[in-house]
């Protein structure tokens, strides 16, 4: 079974200008990759990892994670149909792991499955600040990520 917890951000307007910044460069880089697939009529995923990924990764802010979806991005995006060229919306959605782009928080997969499916489970909006909380309760630590000190 496959749960998904839909949650509404509420960042502070200086994270908010982060996050669409994010967005935009990001799918500023999916319209790059797009460009190339189209010229060199190579769709996959893979293929396209190989030919763009280190310059990518050289050219621009975003991490190596957002950098590899982008790829999925793309190619997903030519699956259907590939008679016409893909462009993406500045603002159109990306896909995040485990580790935040902009406040560069990251957490182990047991760590962010207790939190999905606390905010799943509650009857209230999610809230960020039981991170520690939960934390400690799966790794034994007051608050901080498996095999370190640092706090999330």
């Amino acid at each position: 079974m496959k749960l998904i917890a839909q949650v509404k951000l509420q960042p502070t307007p200086e994270q908010r200008q982060y996050l669409l910044q994010t967005l935009e460069q990001a799918n500023t880089v999916c319209d790059q990759i797009s460009a190339y697939a189209w010229e060199h009529k190579t769709f996959r995923s893979f293929a396209l990892h190989q030919a763009l990924y280190h310059v990518l990764r050289a050219s621009s802010d975003l991490s190596a994670q957002v950098v590899v979806r982008l790829f999925a991005k793309v190619a997903d995006a030519y699956k259907k149909d590939k008679k016409t060229q893909r462009h993406f919306r500045p603002h159109g959605a990306i896909a995040y792991d485990f580790s935040c782009t902009v406040c560069g928080h990251t957490a182990n997969a047991d760590v962010n499955a207790a939190l999905n499916i606390s905010c799943w489970a509650s009857v209230n909006a999610p809230n960020v600040s039981d991170a520690p909380a939960i934390t400690a309760a799966v790794t034994g630590a007051a608050g901080a990520a498996p095999g370190t000190s640092q706090p999330l």
